[in-house]
């Protein structure tokens, strides 16, 4: 299964929504409105990146987090028991790897029922 997707918008040129790289919350950035990352989004990548161990670093590059944000989820991440650090480096937790496999198995549900229940705004027939 693949991390959640991101996107950046470059004016007129890129439009990640054609794509179909929304996920979360809308925000407008250029000319197109690009879905933000939820916390869950961000806290399976940070778990990810974290299954064989990583440092501040590797994990602020591979999730595309700012110093703030990685403090923020590093500091919930240790305090619920989803990672665990030593000597610098963060690793998952059983617990983690719970997470990811049930939060996994919501991503999976989500996408199969977005074929079987109709969107708000869309016309439903009864």
């Amino acid at each position: 299964m693949q991390g959640p997707a991101r996107a950046a918008c470059i004016g007129d040129q890129y439009c990640p929504e054609e794509e179909g790289l929304t996920v979360g919350s809308p925000v407008a950035i250029g000319s197109c409105q690009v879905q933000r990352r939820s916390d869950f989004d961000t806290i399976y990548e940070i778990l990810r990146v974290c299954i064989i161990g990583a440092g501040k670093t590797r994990i602020l590059c591979r999730a595309n987090l700012n110093h703030r944000q990685l403090t923020k989820y590093l500091t919930a991440l240790l305090e619920y028991g989803l990672l665990d650090v030593e000597e610098n480096e963060f690793r998952m937790t059983p617990k983690g790897r719970f997470f990811m496999e049930k939060f996994g198995e919501l991503l999976e549900l989500l996408d199969e029922w977005s074929n079987i229940i109709p969107r708000r705004g869309s016309a439903a027939s009864v």
